[in-house]
């Protein structure tokens, strides 16, 4: 889990280095009736999107369908509206095609460049392609245009974040919250930031913070679990993972992770229970395994847990959990020369492994 106290054993958290970018192109109307997509300004004859937030993926492309007809009808009725090009670029964006957002996008600039929202969302789009130097150049002009725009320093962040510069990403973030202290998607992404460089307390913080402006976000309930998880704080962990799963119960990783967690405080009947609920999602993933391989060390149910471990390994040999817990099974089954070799394998993956378990509650 990026800046790790332990080997990451068991979640497999790819996903999660990657910065969380939600509502990029959008944000909630203001008080003072900011512009933004739901009122997309005084031109508004292109019959703006509303955000159409968190829903069924093909519910919401149908939906996107459905306003790109609309916005295309209205372009061929007036084709000098800014706000219907800009509108139908942010559904083509939302469709995950860039190259139609971004000339939609020109054609709105053309027609106004004074709109910093307009540069904003290209940019997103070129971030998107993988063409940071435009995207880089398009955040920098919607801030000039609209210095307070918290939103144009958020994703400018996360383009520096794409290209691994972190020190001007932290920057940007810093500014967004300075701008928009309500702003959850700020805090939610400096934390990813500052827990991959080791500044767990502060990132800790963050995350609080996120989840308190914005506590459905699962991701971040994930993410703070497996940081309370890293610093043996069991019971954290497992409010947070049963937050996740709450939110959503089909995500792998929390259910293998409240697998552990629960076997940790000694409760690996029930965790079994969301170890084969992750394996019925992720079939045979090699950290599940492990991770039903140590309930079963834990009911003394060795040969279960010795064919776990295995399986895990064949899958990884650099589990240094699973052959730690091979390891011990073998031990206490009897074969002593099985569980030498195993043990003395388990520390050369990771020094430290002797005192994870001693955490588990198994020595």
């Amino acid at each position: 889990v990026g800046a790790s106290l332990r080997q990451p054993i068991l979640k497999n958290d790819a996903r999660d280095t990657m910065l969380v970018q939600p509502c990029r192109n959008t944000m909630p109307l203001r008080p003072n009736n900011e512009t933004a997509v739901a009122a997309a300004g005084a031109d508004d004859d292109g019959g703006a999107i509303r955000f159409l937030g968190p829903m069924n993926r093909d519910l919401r492309v149908g939906l996107l369908d459905l306003a790109i007809a609309d916005l295309t009808r209205a372009i061929a009725v007036k084709r000098k509206s800014p706000s219907a090009w800009f509108n139908r670029g942010i559904a083509y964006s939302d469709k995950g095609d860039p190259d139609r957002a971004i000339a939609d996008y020109n054609q709105a600039i053309r027609l106004n460049s004074r709109d910093a929202w307009y540069f904003n969302n290209r940019g997103n789009s070129y971030s998107d392609k993988g063409d940071f130097g435009s995207a880089l150049a398009d955040y920098n002009q919607a801030i000039a245009l609209k210095p307070n725009f918290a939103l144009a320093y958020f994703n400018r962040g996360n383009n520096w974040r794409k290209q691994g510069h972190d020190t001007p990403a932290f920057s940007d973030l810093n500014d967004s919250i300075r701008l928009d202290p309500n702003y959850a998607a700020a805090y939610s992404n400096r934390a990813r930031l500052l827990r991959d460089h080791g500044k767990i307390d502060r990132a800790l913080d963050d995350f609080d913070q996120s989840l308190r402006l914005d506590p459905d976000n699962y991701r971040d309930a994930y993410s703070r679990g497996n940081i309370h998880f890293d610093r043996h704080d069991y019971a954290k962990a497992l409010a947070d993972y049963d937050q996740t799963i709450r939110l959503r119960p089909d995500h792998a990783d929390a259910l293998n992770t409240r697998c552990l967690t629960k076997a940790v405080l000694g409760r690996p009947r029930e965790g079994l229970a969301d170890c084969e609920a992750s394996l019925r999602l992720k079939a045979d993933d090699a950290f599940t395994l492990d991770s039903r391989g140590l309930c079963y060390l834990k009911l003394g149910e060795l040969d279960l847990a010795i064919d776990d471990f295995t399986a895990a390994l064949n899958a990884n040999p650099k589990i240094a959990n699973a052959l730690y817990g091979r390891g011990l099974a073998k031990r206490r089954k009897g074969d002593a020369s099985g569980a030498d070799n195993d043990l003395a394998a388990a520390r050369t993956v990771y020094a430290d492994i002797a005192a994870e378990f001693w955490h588990y509650g198994i020595e």
